[in-house]
């Protein structure tokens, strides 16, 4: 059995995390993926499978995991752009040095 490191493990839950913007579809597929790498199950969890089944796909439809309404997606948008640009403003310090 091949381990994982827990640096790509850490990669993983970040984009996992971020990941709820893009939508379960999404989602499912890196489950598809990563899993037979991770577990011992290589299939999607059940209840991400039934989601999509359903037309849930997260913040897309404003159902999924979660309930999502316009002000929490807006807010979680607003959160990542905010992020990104002092992210960006970072790394132009950087080269200024």
């Amino acid at each position: 059995m091949q381990l994982v490191s827990s640096q790509r493990i850490v990669t993983i839950l970040k984009y996992f995390k971020e990941s709820w913007i893009r939508g379960l579809d999404l989602i499912e597929k890196i489950h598809a993926y990563l899993m037979q790498d991770l577990s011992n199950d290589p299939v999607p969890l059940p209840i991400l499978t039934q989601k999509l089944r359903d037309g849930n796909l997260g913040m897309k439809t404003g159902q999924g995991i979660y309930e999502w309404n316009d002000l929490d997606s807006q807010r979680l948008i607003e959160k990542r752009d905010s992020q990104i640009v002092h992210q960006l403003e970072f790394l132009k310090h950087l080269e200024g040095q």
